[in-house]
């Protein structure tokens, strides 16, 4: 694993990566020109502290990592796109305070999606790569469109059946 130097990368704007180290990450974060990061494949805890104030982070995709501790991606000012799957172990509750995040895309059945209630800008739920956990938390809210795998459209409730697209 190489840490990254932000004077050394000075115009990156997406970075896609297999099991980078916290080393990778943390400099990665506090590049100012970084908009679009795919991880890949962590095979231990991935940690997304760093994601600071002045952070330009609009897109994160999370792909079959082990687990993922959310903590600081409230503090990335301008995500708007969260995709998160095969992921053996997540906990939204950091999601809280993610006041900029539009898309979630999720694949994990056993998440308690409580967390997303008060999410402000939140449009879009994708759950079409697993079955979908629980989602009476989450009528009454901004969202938009639900995406749902056919088979469990019948799942849905009741109120949250117009927002399926």
């Amino acid at each position: 694993h190489v840490a990254l130097r932000p004077e050394a990368l000075p115009a990156l704007r997406r970075f896609s990566a297999r099991d980078p180290g916290d080393a990778t990450l943390a400099g990665l974060f506090a590049l100012p020109t970084v908009e679009h990061v795919r991880i890949e494949g962590a095979l231990r805890r991935l940690r997304l502290a760093g994601l600071g104030p002045g952070a330009r982070l609009r897109h994160l995709e999370l792909l079959h990592c082990a687990q993922v501790d959310l903590a600081g991606v409230s503090d990335a000012p301008r995500l708007e796109t969260l995709t998160l799957r095969g992921s053996v172990a997540v906990d939204l509750t950091p999601l809280a305070g993610a006041a900029t995040l539009r898309t979630l895309a999720l694949a994990a059945p056993h998440a308690d999606l409580a967390p997303l209630r008060d999410l402000p800008a939140l449009e879009t739920l994708d759950l079409r790569m697993a079955r979908p956990p629980d989602l009476s938390p989450l009528v009454g809210t901004t969202l938009r469109r639900l995406r749902v795998d056919a088979r469990y459209r019948r799942a849905v409730p009741g109120p949250l059946q117009g927002t399926l697209d």
